[in-house]
C-alpha cells in the first residue's frame, strides 16, 4: 500500500474537491465518495465528523489498513492515545510493511511513557526501514528514559550520520556523552547546537556545567551569564551562575 497525501483544492466553478496523491505526486482515482468526505473533514480539522465518517468507511471496507491509520492519526491529534494505538495496530495487521504506522504507534506509546512498548515499535520501524532517522531519534529518547546511555549514544549518532541537520540530536547526544563522562564530546555537541541556534539557553546552561567540571570557570560564567541575559526566569542558569560567582573568581 502506498502512503497517500490529501489536499483540498478549488475547482473552476468555486467548488471544493479533494485531490489524493501518492508520495511521488501521482493522483489516485479509486477512492469512494465516503472516503473523500472523511478526507475533507480531516483537512478542515472537523475531527469528530472525520472520525464518524472513517468508521463508516471501515464498516464498508474492513480490510483497508490505510483508513485505520487515518483514524489513528486523528485520535493522536486529539490526545486519545489509547484509541490511536488500537487503530495503528489494526492498520499494521493489514499493512505489515508500512514503517510510518509502526513509528506512529511507537510515538503514542512514548507519549504514554510506556517505554518498553515504544522501543519495540521503533525497532520494528527500523527493521522495515533502517534509514528512518526519526525512528532512531525516538529510540534514543527511549533509551535516555531507560538510562541506557550507550544505546542512546549509538541511536543519536545514527541520526546525525543520516541527517546532520537534526540539531536536537546533537543536544541529546551531548547529554548522553556527559553521562558517559565523555566531557569533551559533550562540549562539542553543545557548541554544535549553538552554531545553529546561538540563543539556545539549554545548551548554554549545559555548557556552563561542562566547563565548570573541566575547571574552565571563566568560560562557564560567560555561558551562564548569557543564558540569564536571554532568559532571566531560568532558575537553573541563575543558581549555577551564583554558585560559581560565590566559589570562584573567573579566570
Amino acid at each position: 500500500m502506498i502512503e497517500s497525501n490529501t489536499d483540498l483544492q478549488q475547482t473552476s466553478d468555486g467548488q471544493e474537491e479533494v485531490r489524493v496523491t501518492d508520495s511521488q505526486g501521482k493522483e489516485f482515482d479509486d477512492y469512494d465518495e465516503l472516503t473523500l468526505k472523511a478526507f475533507r473533514y480531516e483537512k478542515k480539522a472537523m475531527l469528530d465528523e472525520a472520525i464518524a465518517t472513517y468508521k463508516e468507511v471501515i464498516k464498508l471496507h474492513p480490510q483497508n489498513g490505510e483508513t485505520f491509520k487515518h483514524l489513528g492519526n486523528i485520535y493522536f491529534r486529539m490526545g486519545r492515545l489509547e484509541d490511536a494505538i488500537e487503530c495503528f495496530k489494526e492498520s499494521m495487521k493489514r499493512l505489515k510493511s508500512f514503517p510510518t504506522t509502526y513509528y506512529d504507534c511507537g510515538v503514542a506509546y512514548l507519549m504514554r511513557t510506556m517505554i518498553p512498548e515504544a522501543i519495540s515499535y521503533f525497532k520494528k520501524t527500523l527493521e522495515i526501514s533502517n534509514a528512518f532517522h526519526m525512528a532512531w531519534y525516538r529510540l534514543g529518547m527511549c533509551y535516555i528514559h531507560s538510562s541506557k546511555w550507550h544505546e542512546a549514544k549509538e541511536a543519536f549518532e545514527r541520526v546525525i550520520d543520516m541527517n546532520p541537520g537534526v540539531i536536537i540530536a546533537y543536544y541529546h547526544l551531548g547529554v548522553v556523552c556527559d553521562r558517559l563522562n565523555e566531557t569533551e564530546r559533550a562540549i562539542e555537541c553543545c557548541n554544535k547546537v549553538l552554531e545553529s541556534n546561538p540563543n539556545d539557553t539549554h545548551s548554554m546552561i549545559h555548557l556552563g556545567f561542562l566547563y565548570s567540571s573541566k575547571g574552565k570557570y571563566g568560560l562557564a560564567v560567560k555561558m551562564l551569564e548569557k543564558a540569564v541575559e536571554l532568559d532571566p526566569s531560568s532558575h537553573d542558569a541563575r543558581h549555577q551562575l551564583e554558585t560559581l560567582q560565590t566559589m570562584y573568581s573567573p579566570l
